[in-house]
């Protein structure tokens, strides 16, 4: 996905690192005549607020806990040069597979009464992969409550609306950019998409009424978007530390530490760049200002959908360490209690969690 990409930042810069480590390798069975290695460990994770550490300890969860990092100067470089990357997201963005003609045709019709609904279907139809999962999404529980199978299109509209068809396209085209399981971290590969989906379910919970139904379509598609810079982020480290050293075992200190203080601002300009909806743009600026800052009331009251996003997120975390024992229901239950403010949430907590254990 990156290949240009990685080659054009690392391939002159880091000629020197790699034929370093290529020749340390022949002394790599020689263990007396090594230094003590230097360790890339986050000695401030300790002092960080708790909602921080909280997000740490679940990438201890996907990554695994990794004090004794093999090759961390190599790590610290990587991790620099995608910092710094990161300041013109564009680049990112634009080496990412392209939007297909359906979501940008949906998202231009959102504000518009007067678009050809034939004209979008035709769309969708070129692109099976899609169709199939917008069809998929308006035969849920969520949306069919007869039970009654959809089988085409137009069916599945009129089901859906504009909003719902947005989320199965979006559904079709995000899988697509799931990360491939890695020899290294399989674990996240495998449940980064089904965290994005509980996350988005979770958060639409949270405006049941059928006056709220906006308020539900935007929360889902938030909470479905809300963690897309976290597989950019990943996918992109992968590649970058395959072309620069393949042999080497990557330290998944840079993945933590990347993905908890950048991933959502490459979220958000992501969705800057794509042209979504307001409110999802304005929503995602929330997630990434609220990653240097506790929730508080106030947020929830001020911005509800995204309030709702951020606490959705943290509690699917929590519940996929429960599901693999990673730590206890009621430990969960009091650190998630420091974390959420809203009723909805705190409601959600005394049902959500317990009852999967």
């Amino acid at each position: 996905m990156f290949k240009r990409l990685i080659e054009s930042i690392f391939k002159k810069k880091h000629q020197a690192t790699y034929d370093y480590f290529e020749r340390t390798k022949a002394s790599d069975n020689k263990p007396e005549e090594l230094s003590a290695p230097k360790v890339l460990v986050d000695k401030s994770i300790n002092h960080e607020p708790f909602f921080v550490r909280a997000e740490y300890h679940y990438y201890d969860y996907c990554f695994g806990i990794d004090d004794e990092a093999n090759n961390d100067e190599l790590a610290r470089r990587v991790m620099e040069d995608i910092s710094l990357l990161m300041k013109t997201p564009e680049k990112i963005i634009e080496s990412l597979p392209q939007l297909p003609m359906s979501v940008t045709q949906i998202l231009s019709s959102l504000d518009n009464d007067d678009f050809q609904l034939d004209s979008l279907l035709d769309i969708i139809h070129r692109e099976p992969v899609i169709a199939a999962r917008v069809i998929k999404v308006a035969n849920t529980s969520y949306y069919n409550k007869s039970g009654k199978d959809v089988l085409d299109l137009k069916q599945a509209f009129m089901l859906l609306g504009k909003q719902g068809v947005l989320q199965g396209v979006l559904l079709g085209f995000f899988q697509n950019m799931v990360p491939q399981p890695n020899a290294y971290f399989q674990r996240y590969g495998r449940l980064i998409w089904e965290h994005a989906e509980h996350t988005a379910s979770l958060a639409r919970s949270f405006f049941p009424s059928k006056q709220q139904k906006s308020d539900a379509s935007h929360a889902y598609l938030l909470g479905l978007l809300c963690n897309l810079g976290e597989m950019v982020i990943y996918q992109l480290l992968i590649e970058s530390f395959a072309f620069i050293a393949p042999d080497a075992t990557p330290s998944n200190i840079a993945f933590k530490k990347l993905m908890s203080t950048k991933s959502k601002p490459l979220t958000y300009h992501m969705a800057k760049y794509w042209k979504f909806p307001k409110p999802i743009i304005d929503g995602l600026a929330i997630q990434a200002k609220l990653d240097q800052m506790p929730l508080s009331e106030n947020i929830v009251k001020s911005w509800p959908i995204a309030s709702a996003v951020y606490e959705a997120n943290f509690i699917s975390r929590y519940q996929q360490r429960i599901d693999a024992k990673h730590i206890r229901s009621e430990q969960a239950n009091i650190e998630l209690m420091r974390l959420v403010k809203s009723e909805q949430a705190q409601h959600l907590l005394s049902e959500q969690l317990t009852d999967k254990v």
